[in-house]
């Protein structure tokens, strides 16, 4: 198989990660994160979720009269 055919084959990319791709995207991410400072790090972390703003997210609910809680907007 040429380095073409590889390429656009799709079936590579529906297999599951090898241990190495593991290993490899946990030092890159844990690297990444060690140098966020905590706004920085919970930006992320609601970017991943898809929240890309918290303060935009708690806002709408306010104007919505929910609470920016999760656990009460879960009753």
């Amino acid at each position: 198989m040429t380095e073409t055919d590889w390429n656009e084959t799709p079936e590579w990319r529906e297999k599951p990660p090898t241990e190495k791709q593991y290993r490899m995207f946990h030092g890159i991410m844990s690297n990444a994160i060690s140098e966020m400072n905590r706004g920085e790090l919970s930006d992320f972390i609601q970017k991943i979720l898809g929240k890309s703003n918290y303060h935009a997210l708690k806002e709408d609910l306010k104007k919505k009269n929910r609470s920016w809680k999760w656990k009460e907007d879960l009753k």
